[in-house]
């Protein structure tokens, strides 16, 4: 009988301690993707992302019909490149290589930019949600878990421009139909 006792009291611990586990884990996904990325994938999205913001708002400089998406653009355009040479020289520095061009979801991206006609400037302004978004995920999950440091303290010192342009531009999006022109 104490036998009985013995080997339900430990599996009843055991349980317990496992289903600890499992929700120490699941807390983790809840912070974020669930997934902690290397350094090296860090740099490799950090200069997509980069390369993409330079080269969308190139394009969308010269075909964006409002003064306010306008002057985002060149605005990411000034920041995304003085961001895209620091990284370029940290990356230098750490021994990390960085893409030479956009990978296929970017560059898709891009041709759909390119094909959107009339479309332009909502899609531009969509896009740019979305890749600001992602990139202050991106970021924050760096500072917080990021192993080294140069690149951690980077991606902290760069956050808060990430979180001014994510705002601006859903400022934009929100008011965007009122600024239109002909409405």
């Amino acid at each position: 009988m104490y036998r009985m006792l013995t080997a339900r009291v430990m599996l009843s611990f055991a349980l317990v301690l496992s289903g600890l586990g499992l929700l120490a884990v699941a807390q983790d996904r809840t912070k974020g993707t669930g997934k902690e990325l290397s350094d090296k994938e860090f740099v490799h999205k950090a200069a997509i992302g980069g390369m993409f913001e330079v080269e969308s708002s190139k394009l969308a400089v010269g075909r964006v019909r409002t003064d306010k998406v306008k002057q985002f653009a060149e605005r990411m355009i000034e920041d995304h490149t003085k961001a895209n040479k620091e990284l370029k020289q940290l990356a230098k520095d750490q021994g990390f290589a960085l893409p030479e061009r956009l990978d296929a979801k970017h560059q898709k991206l891009m041709e759909e930019l390119r094909e959107a006609g009339d479309r332009f400037e909502r899609q531009y302004v969509q896009t740019q949600v979305k890749a600001h978004d992602e990139a202050v995920e991106l970021f924050s999950t760096q500072a917080k878990s990021g192993r080294n440091a140069e690149l951690r303290r980077w991606a902290e010192k760069t956050l808060p421009t990430l979180r001014e342009h994510r705002e601006m531009i859903k400022r934009i999006a929100d008011t965007g139909a009122k600024d239109r022109p002909g409405r």
